[in-house]
């Protein structure tokens, strides 16, 4: 009975991630027609930019703090709390990812676009935001390995 419990919470964290990850890629379509060579952003293109910001910011938050760790759970019997990068680094061995530090480079990101003030420093913001929109080609892509993941494992259909 408990690890139903655990494996319907994975499907849950699953599915709000999906959804997330939905909202992020409809904002990521209009971020990518952004002109980054202009010396500033007009004030709509900063709405899409913060929103989009905002969105991969919680998608990878998600990702990681939500979705692997339920992952986690739903396979480990060690009781003993993990680390954050302990459960980076078990994304690898289950073959989700090629080399944890891609999902390293993630969360530093995200923790950049969450705790600076970027706004403050246009250049900084620029760069950030190029990051970010770099950076959602790879989250995409560990995104669907998950699934392919949960699905090898029947975890999903």
């Amino acid at each position: 009975m408990k690890e139903m419990r655990k494996l319907e919470n994975f499907k849950r964290e699953l599915e709000a991630f999906d959804k997330t990850i939905e909202w992020c890629q409809d904002t990521f379509k209009k971020a990518k027609q952004i002109n980054l060579n202009k010396t500033s952003f007009t004030k709509k293109e900063l709405e899409v930019v913060d929103l989009f910001l905002a969105r991969f910011s919680r998608s990878v938050d998600m990702f990681i703090n939500r979705v692997l760790r339920s992952l986690d759970v739903l396979e480990l019997e060690d009781k003993n709390m993990k680390t954050t990068l302990d459960i980076i680094i078990g994304a690898e061995k289950r073959g989700i990812v090629e080399d944890y530090r891609l999902i390293v480079n993630l969360r530093d990101l995200r923790n950049k676009i969450a705790h600076e003030y970027i706004w403050e420093r246009n250049l900084e913001l620029k760069e950030t935001f190029k990051k970010a929109i770099e950076q959602m080609y790879v989250l995409l892509e560990i995104s669907n390995n998950l699934k392919q993941y949960a699905a090898n494992k029947g975890y999903i259909k």
